[in-house]
């Protein structure tokens, strides 16, 4: 029988852990918007998934469950979603409060950009610099 993982026992709320990563990455010099993107990101989880905690099983489910519900939108928003909660995971194991990291195994979605339209000008204009391109060499 498989050995069940488990996170570690602390006497500390999520919330305390959240404070003191967001402190963690003050200190490493990052913009307030993104400590404040970490915040909403790990707060939207955690509201979505307030038994997540409990132990790593449902922590993992839990990680697989946001995910997947954001598997349908732009592969922007699932890749900040996941880079968030990902960041936040990480420091979680350098601290020894979880062994792995959940959204470890879940891979970022290939961004194809945006199609933009472009006026008739432009297009000209992009089209007489791949002929020269090609002629010159």
């Amino acid at each position: 029988m498989g050995k069940k993982r488990q996170m570690q026992v602390f006497k500390r709320t999520w919330n305390e852990w959240l404070k003191d990563f967001l402190l963690y990455k003050k200190a490493e010099g990052r913009a307030d918007t993104t400590i404040n993107d970490y915040e909403y990101h790990i707060n939207l989880f955690s509201r979505r998934f307030p038994n997540a905690w409990n132990d790593f099983d449902s922590l993992k489910q839990a990680v697989y469950q946001h995910l997947a519900e954001a598997s349908d939108k732009a592969a922007a928003t699932f890749n900040i979603r996941r880079e968030y909660l990902h960041g936040f995971f990480s420091w979680l194991v350098e601290e020894g409060v979880l062994n792995k990291n959940p959204v470890t195994a879940i891979q970022k979605k290939k961004d194809i950009g945006k199609i933009r339209g472009v006026d008739e000008e432009t297009h000209k204009q992009l089209i007489a610099l791949q002929i020269e391109k090609l002629l010159l060499g």
